[in-house]
């Protein structure tokens, strides 16, 4: 019988299990890093097809890519909804509305919307602020 490999082997993960527990005791945030690194490395393309892996691959992008799409989708109804809300101020004459227009104009402008409701917008502070100058 080899005594030295019995040893060792006795040895060896005992106390790589007091290493790992000394540097998590030291740097709690070690382990976390760790499977951050390892599960940002791994390539999808090279796993089995059918392995647990592969399909948790396969739900991690089909999440991505719904959420990018309601992104999308929510940016475009904040969007209709500011552009609503300008058409109603706009064409109510009776009142001035030019806080509220230029309140909504720049949430409007913040989402990079470029269209004819924003220069109507632009129009009509141009032309209370010509009717307040007479």
């Amino acid at each position: 019988m080899d005594w030295d490999s019995l040893i060792g082997g006795m040895l060896g993960s005992p106390l790589l299990v007091l290493a790992a527990g000394v540097v998590g005791r030291i740097w709690p945030d070690t382990f976390a890093a760790f499977a951050s690194w390892l599960y940002g490395h791994v390539d999808p393309e090279r796993l089995p097809y059918g392995s647990p892996m592969n399909r948790h691959w396969e739900q991690v992008s089909d999440q991505e890519e719904r959420a990018a799409r309601f992104e999308s989708d929510m940016r475009e109804l904040r969007k209709d909804t500011i552009k609503n809300t300008l058409i109603g101020l706009i064409c109510d004459k009776d009142t001035d509305h030019s806080e509220a227009v230029r309140y909504e104009l720049d949430k409007l402008t913040a989402l990079d919307a470029n269209c004819w409701v924003v220069d109507a917008a632009r129009r009509y502070l141009l032309d209370r602020q010509k009717e307040k100058k007479t």
